[in-house]
């Protein structure tokens, strides 16, 4: 079961995340993070890779090293699936509401939304909203 305020915890969580990273870059001299998503560089290869150095500590190979100028289509990412996804959840938004499974409205709150883009089990409906947050893990 979804914990109190899951949704609303990785939200805050993901934004204090960012704070922080751009923070550190700021320290040292470098810029902010520049935004990435459907529309803002999706279709275009990752300028720069990452490697964590977990060859021997992960099981999920998509969390291994990227190589610089690697592609998400080449990530096994569906693409047309997260933009879809983007899409249905800015309607949301924009309405003020989410739909559950059988198409009820259910109010949105950051809550709500949280669970949605995380894709927990409080999402009010993984088929519809799909598991843009998850995907995004390339």
């Amino acid at each position: 079961p979804v914990k109190d305020r899951q949704g609303e915890l990785f939200a805050y969580m993901h934004q204090q995340m960012l704070a922080r990273y751009n923070f550190e870059r700021l320290a040292v001299g470098l810029s902010p993070v520049t935004p990435y998503g459907p529309g803002i560089g999706w279709d275009d290869p990752l300028p720069e890779g990452f490697n964590p150095q977990l060859e021997g500590y992960s099981f999920r190979a998509s969390y291994m090293n990227i190589p610089d100028s690697v592609a998400l289509g080449s990530r096994h990412i569906l693409i047309g699936n997260m933009i879809t996804n983007k899409e249905r959840l800015n309607i949301a938004i924009a309405r003020n509401y989410l739909e559950d499974l059988t198409g009820n409205r259910v109010e949105l709150t950051i809550d709500k939304l949280g669970c949605c883009v995380e894709a927990n089990t409080g999402s009010m409906n993984k088929k519809l909203y799909g598991n843009i947050h998850n995907d995004g893990h390339i």
